[in-house]
């Protein structure tokens, strides 16, 4: 046959196919059209049609607009591809099948009431483990970015959205000028409290509650999921902005300051589980 001459692209050579795809850049696949059923009712409409009377008896060729990169992506949706043991959540996502795995990943997995997904039956249990234990661990970095002296040091001397706040070489807080604005108000009526920066006893930091009720929220939301969006929720941030707009040097611009800052620690938290590394025994 004609196309034979054209590269296979490996793993997607099975001797015994029945259909072949065939990418805009002429990368072949050999696939079974009973997987691709399965994974897709798509695929499942598509075998239905008659086969092309000029090659009875041969393989179904399929002529299709995406280059072979994005096929491989998503062939490995479809297939049980045999691969090394993958160390991110990206690499988890594009590789493992069968596509409903998606589904199953930590951390963007939500409450649902739609049952179990078939999925699980074909799951060993040990994989099943793993994405709990891999779960548990992108919950505990997710909290730690709300959590700790290292938060607050970020907050106040990394986070690229303000002014650091100036603390000495002995490690006191010299200067808030141009840092957020429960940093660097300076109202006395407004309740406010001291929080280290980087676990030194002697940097105290005076912030004002409200970002600390900010916090507060954050946390108890990335305790069910942790992903970076929930923090920019507004749920999370509209008991800290109603408290803010009662202090009169806060109010103009917490709001706005509030907002920004939930941005980059949203950023921060998913840049935090993506390190997070998982083991499947696949």
């Amino acid at each position: 046959m004609a196309h034979e001459a054209e590269p296979v692209r490996a793993p997607f050579s099975y001797s015994n196919y029945d259909v072949t795809f065939r990418s805009s850049d002429k990368v072949l696949f050999h696939l079974h059209k009973m997987v691709l059923s399965k994974a897709s009712s798509f695929f499942e409409g598509m075998f239905t049609l008659p086969p092309n009377p000029d090659s009875p008896g041969e393989p179904q060729i399929v002529d299709m607009t995406e280059d072979a990169n994005t096929i491989d992506h998503l062939l490995r949706m479809c297939f049980p591809v045999p691969h090394p043991i993958l160390a991110t959540a990206d690499e988890l996502m594009l590789h493992f099948a069968p596509a409903r795995i998606l589904a199953l990943h930590p951390r963007f997995l939500e409450p649902t009431s739609a049952g179990m997904p078939p999925e699980y039956a074909d799951i060993p249990a040990s994989a099943i483990w793993a994405l709990v234990e891999y779960r548990k661990r992108c919950i505990e970095v997710a909290r730690e970015a709300v959590d700790d002296s290292d938060a607050t040091q970020w907050m106040a001397t990394e986070c690229p959205g303000r002014e650091p706040v100036w603390i000495s070489r002995k490690g006191r807080v010299m200067s808030v000028t141009g840092s957020w604005a429960w940093v660097a108000c300076t109202d006395p009526v407004h309740p406010a409290r001291h929080v280290q920066v980087g676990g030194r006893a002697n940097s105290l930091l005076y912030v004002r509650d409200w970002w600390t009720v900010y916090n507060a929220a954050a946390k108890k939301e990335l305790r069910s999921l942790p992903r970076g969006e929930v923090v920019r929720r507004w749920a999370v941030l509209q008991p800290a902005v109603e408290d803010a707009v009662t202090c009169r040097q806060c109010s103009p611009k917490a709001w706005k300051d509030l907002l920004e800052y939930s941005q980059l620690l949203a950023k921060r938290i998913d840049s935090l589980t993506s390190l997070v590394e998982i083991k499947l025994p696949f």
